[in-house]
């Protein structure tokens, strides 16, 4: 098991997390039961022997950790995942199961799973796996993080330039094969254990997405992912910012269309001239709302900080996503999840709020650029949990 439980123990030991257990074997949930509750970590609200149970179960007790077997009556543990997150993606789901099986591992983490632990494994290293899923961390041993890479590299083959990780990805998961914890990662790379992390979320992400097509279905993402070879471009990593008018379509109304329109086009002469002033590149306006990408983080929060204080001259506030992501650049436009994900962090911002994605927080460490954690948020039609931060006023401009 990777991390430290003693640290993830103590972190959850304040608030006991909310444990539904699912196993057709009485005595085993006891034992689990007796595990987490003896550590202080858990509280389990509901047990369920079956898969329909589990998800009746999770339904009505909104558990935050859900502990499942795979081998269960009715149906399985990979169908009862993918229903209760199709419930609540709230919910997190641990597989504790005693297959090794590489299918029966990949079937429960497409369907969701957050990581997935044998019942061969320690009492500590499943009250460690619990708190550590709860707290939006994805559980990979040495032997899921060799599956996974072998199932990337077996996509990759399928569907060229979709399912190759990023450098930086595809080492961090070769040393969780290699058995190093998260944090051995963090100081052999000299980044941070929250980053590392991160990156194993997006590496689960990428295998969620497989199963679910719940972004290729879209039909932007169907023309990138198209196997018309004219309808691929060059991959870039990018940081994205979105920022739209708050309230625009109350607003409009209250103005009138001529009144409206004069106050678009304000706003867009102000938006237009911070970009420039920051070396952002406009990518798409759509009504109110307007895309651009940079080429650094820092630049990006400038811009998008600028703006905000800008456009409230006309007496409006806007909100803002900012979020850095591998795209598809195909002529001047951008396509790709990452452009879904950072559309989605703005869409999560109050009035007059900067949100950052976790991965634009850890590329700013030691940029003097506060944050405020937001906390973890289902970024709607995208699969798990997404930690957000608001920019802070005044801190590093």
């Amino acid at each position: 098991m990777i991390g430290n439980a003693a640290e993830g123990e103590a972190a959850a030991r304040s608030a006991p997390l909310r444990i539904l257990l699912v196993d057709d074997h009485p005595m085993w949930r006891d034992a689990v039961r007796a595990d987490l509750e003896g550590a202080g970590v858990a509280q389990v609200v509901g047990e369920a022997s079956d898969g329909a149970e589990a998800v009746e179960m999770a339904r009505r007790t909104s558990p935050d950790v859900v502990l499942m077997d795979l081998n269960l009556p009715v149906f399985g543990g990979a169908e009862a995942t993918r229903r209760i997150i199709e419930g609540s993606q709230d919910v997190k789901v641990l597989v504790l199961s005693a297959s090794g099986e590489e299918e029966d591992i990949l079937e429960a983490v497409k369907a969701g799973a957050a990581g997935y632990v044998l019942k061969s494994a320690s009492a500590e290293e499943v009250v460690d796996g619990t708190v550590r899923v709860a707290r939006g961390e994805p559980v990979f041993t040495p032997s899921f993080a060799g599956l996974v890479l072998d199932e990337l590299r077996r996509l990759a083959v399928q569907k060229p330039g979709h399912y190759v990780l990023p450098t930086r990805e595809d080492q961090l998961l070769r040393l969780v094969a290699k058995g190093y914890s998260y944090h051995e990662i963090a100081q052999r790379l000299s980044i941070s254990a929250a980053a590392v992390g991160h990156s194993m979320q997006n590496v689960l992400t990428r295998l969620h997405l497989r199963h679910e097509d719940a972004l290729l279905e879209s039909q932007d993402v169907a023309e990138a992912s198209s196997d018309d070879p004219t309808s691929r471009g060059q991959r870039v990593l990018a940081t994205l910012l979105f920022t739209d008018i708050v309230e625009s379509t109350e607003r409009a109304a209250l103005l009138g269309d001529h009144r409206w329109r004069d106050l678009l086009e304000s706003h867009h002469v102000l938006v237009r001239g911070e970009l420039a002033r920051f070396h952002g590149r406009e990518i798409d306006t759509a009504g109110d709302g307007f895309l651009a990408a940079f080429e650094q983080p820092a630049e990006a929060i400038g811009a998008a900080r600028a703006i905000v204080r800008s456009v409230r001259r006309l007496g409006i506030d806007i909100r803002a996503g900012v979020h850095t992501g591998e795209c598809e650049r195909v002529g001047d436009a951008l396509r790709g999840i990452a452009v879904h994900i950072g559309a989605r962090v703005a869409a999560a911002a109050a009035a007059g709020e900067i949100l950052v994605s976790g991965t634009v927080k850890e590329l700013l460490t030691g940029s003097g650029i506060g944050f405020e954690d937001r906390g973890t948020r289902v970024l709607k039609g995208i699969p798990g949990q997404w930690r957000l931060f608001a920019v802070e006023e005044g801190v590093g401009r």
